[in-house]
């Protein structure tokens, strides 16, 4: 910096802990400046899908097309409807969803003008339904400590946050097929004693 009288340099280590942090500034209130990853998720049907992890300051804006085209890997088509953020409504996005038959739901271009009730509806919605990856965000900080990988490697650290990735997805299979589960055990249980009885002649007490 001094040699070439600049202040600022690409890829300058900030950590010799774990040099492959960044700085990243996000201009939040008290957290100017944060450093670690910056993650794109996708949440459909409850689980959550790690579309991009990377470790320098880019435009949040491209994760939109890499997760819809993730989307069409899994699935074989790209999806009906994207609840977005609004960093992600750019026009480039807006058109490219357009041309691929895909609804982006989040706030319009240019001044603000009058709503209908159904478009105050639809945002209301898009924004509730977009809170889930709020959520999952906050509940693998709060849980599972992905807001602070302590791990030297950037292989390793990329390998912990994949990990609470998983973690996510079992806890949230967990409990949409806890209800199946009981069910089927309670089933299974309560045939086995009726047989039990039945076969010992003692259905007649309870009759």
């Amino acid at each position: 910096m001094h040699k070439n009288k600049i202040h600022k340099v690409e890829d300058r280590i900030v950590s010799i802990h774990q040099p492959h942090v960044r700085p990243i500034v996000r201009g939040k209130a008290g957290k100017p400046v944060e450093f670690g990853s910056k993650i794109g998720i996708t949440v459909h049907n409850g689980l959550t899908y790690l579309d991009n992890l990377d470790w320098n300051n880019y435009n949040e804006a491209e994760d939109l097309k890499v997760s819809a085209e993730n989307y069409k890997t899994r699935n074989g088509y790209y999806p009906k409807k994207i609840n977005a953020d609004q960093k992600y409504m750019t026009r480039a996005n807006r058109d490219w969803c357009k041309e691929n038959n895909i609804f982006l739901s989040g706030k319009p271009l240019g001044r603000p003008s009058e709503k209908t009730k159904e478009q105050t509806k639809e945002l209301k919605q898009s924004a509730a339904e977009r809170n889930c990856v709020e959520g999952k965000f906050g509940q693998a900080k709060r849980f599972y400590f992905n807001d602070a990988i302590r791990a030297r490697l950037r292989l390793t650290s990329e390998s912990m946050i994949g990990a609470v990735i998983v973690v996510l997805n079992l806890v949230r299979l967990a409990q949409q097929h806890a209800f199946a589960f009981f069910n089927f055990w309670i089933n299974k249980i309560s045939s086995t004693v009726f047989r039990f009885f039945y076969k010992n002649d003692w259905v007649g007490l309870f009759e």
